[in-house]
């Protein structure tokens, strides 16, 4: 990931799909592309920029990251879900930074 602009909250709530997507590349966030939609583009750059607090409770069904670690999920989709350095995973498929989890 490439330096993070100085953006705040407010710069990110103002921008359109199309702004989203740039800075996302621009950061070198993945997996960031057109196919997403503005809300995804948004939580991907916002929880880079640490603007976006991952839910403490939260689940998915996932049992890997997106390099394929394993999770700490004892009871996939009911129990808490962590990385391997005990960070919390985003509710559904998604790390802290908003890349897929496998």
């Amino acid at each position: 990931m490439t330096d993070a602009p100085a953006l705040t909250q407010a710069d990110l709530d103002a921008m359109t799909k199309d702004q989203l997507l740039a800075t996302a590349q621009q950061m070198g966030l993945s997996p960031a592309n057109a196919s997403m939609s503005k809300a995804d583009l948004y939580d991907t750059v916002a929880a880079a920029l640490g603007f976006v607090a991952v839910d403490p409770q939260a689940t998915t069904t996932k049992t890997k990251d997106f390099l394929s670690r394993l999770l700490t999920n004892p009871t996939p989709g009911t129990s808490q879900a962590t990385d391997f350095l005990a960070r919390n995973v985003q509710a559904g498929d998604r790390d802290y930074l908003g890349r897929g989890l496998v």
